[in-house]
């Protein structure tokens, strides 16, 4: 586990450079159990990079990566679901411990955003 005491967290736009991180955490077997939205293959690399195009090209759709100490730690998505605005967050498994600063400062943000 990654100790972060006093981590900077930022939000940016995803890059075609976050993808290969993305799809690392994606296979791991702990992250898949927390996803609510998984894909049936983790790890089929066409079938995430579809997925990624996919959600990349949709203006509904809005994505971030998030970067800890300079680190890509996961991603943040908004999107509509029936109708009303959702928020999902992927983070590694390193990075997403409850109550761990990444997770503090993007739930806080979530609420008071």
């Amino acid at each position: 586990m990654t100790e972060l005491t006093t981590a900077k967290v930022r939000l940016r736009y995803v890059t075609s450079e976050d993808l290969p991180t993305f799809f690392e955490h994606q296979k791991d077997p702990d992250a898949t159990h927390m996803a609510a939205f998984t894909s049936r293959e983790p790890s089929d690399r066409e079938v995430f990079d579809a997925h990624w195009a996919r959600v990349l090209s949709d203006p509904t759709i809005t994505m971030k990566t998030i970067v800890v100490e300079g680190l890509v730690a996961g991603n943040i998505v908004s999107f509509p679901h029936f109708g009303k605005p959702s928020v999902g967050i992927g983070l590694a498994k390193n990075f997403g411990a409850a109550g761990s600063p990444p997770r503090r400062f993007l739930l806080s943000s979530v609420r008071s955003g």
